[in-house]
């Protein structure tokens, strides 16, 4: 049994800024977010970006969980509704702020369903900003009926509301800053957001073929972090 960590990477630079990437939602991604994130504040996190890029999303209840490390208490996160905007269920922060310090999430067009969620609520209630690119747009909720032969049908039954009530289902999240990556670079990013981050520039070009380039949505993140970081130190 081969168990895949939800943080790919997570750490924190010498100026107090934290970065955390977030791939996948499962049952175990709260405690691991958590536990990531208490490591981070012990080596002097002060700020964070929390890259949600290329995460095509997961559990409900997991993102559900994640984003309530983030907010204060009672604070509505998510809304189901059914047929004719029958709503179904509310789901609202529960623990408390565990995580206050100032926050910016990336986003792409891989980063769908329990992303925009999470991205969504930060967003509507104003706890982080969105830097990037449009998300996916996967906003609808999947029920399987069983048959009497052993098949099923599937149906969309419901639909995911963030707390301003807009609905991200083909439509996805528009970043509050835009930056633009070409496909060919996205490709060059991804692999090395994966890569061994200790290999020289020569090493790394023998390996895959090109030079490092710059992560120009990871750049800006940490460029509106220093300017808030500014603006409340004056």
């Amino acid at each position: 049994e081969i168990e895949i960590s939800s943080v790919e990477n997570a750490t924190v630079d010498e100026n107090g800024t934290g970065y955390l990437h977030l791939i996948q939602f499962t049952e175990r991604t709260a405690l691991e977010v958590e536990g990531t994130l208490s490591e981070l504040k012990s080596k002097g996190m002060k700020r964070l970006i929390l890259d949600l890029r290329d995460n095509s999303g997961g559990l409900l209840s997991a993102a559900i969980e994640v984003a309530d490390i983030f907010l204060e208490k009672d604070r509505l996160i998510v809304s189901v509704k059914g047929r004719k905007g029958l709503s179904l269920r509310d789901f609202r922060s529960a623990k408390g702020q565990l995580i206050s310090e100032p926050l910016v999430v990336l986003l792409n067009e891989g980063s769908a369903s329990a992303s925009e969620i999470v991205a969504g609520a930060f967003s509507v209630l104003g706890r982080a900003r969105l830097v990037g690119e449009q998300s996916y747009g996967k906003g609808s909720v999947q029920t399987i009926f069983p048959l009497s032969d052993g098949s099923g049908l599937r149906l969309t039954t419901a639909m995911y509301f963030l707390p301003d009530g807009s609905t991200i289902h083909e439509q996805g999240i528009e970043p509050d800053v835009e930056v633009l990556c070409s496909d060919a670079n996205e490709t060059k990013l991804r692999m090395q957001r994966y890569g061994d981050p200790s290999l020289s520039s020569r090493e790394f070009e023998e390996l895959f073929g090109f030079s490092p380039i710059p992560d120009l949505q990871k750049s800006k993140a940490m460029e509106l972090l220093a300017i808030e970081l500014n603006a409340t130190s004056q």
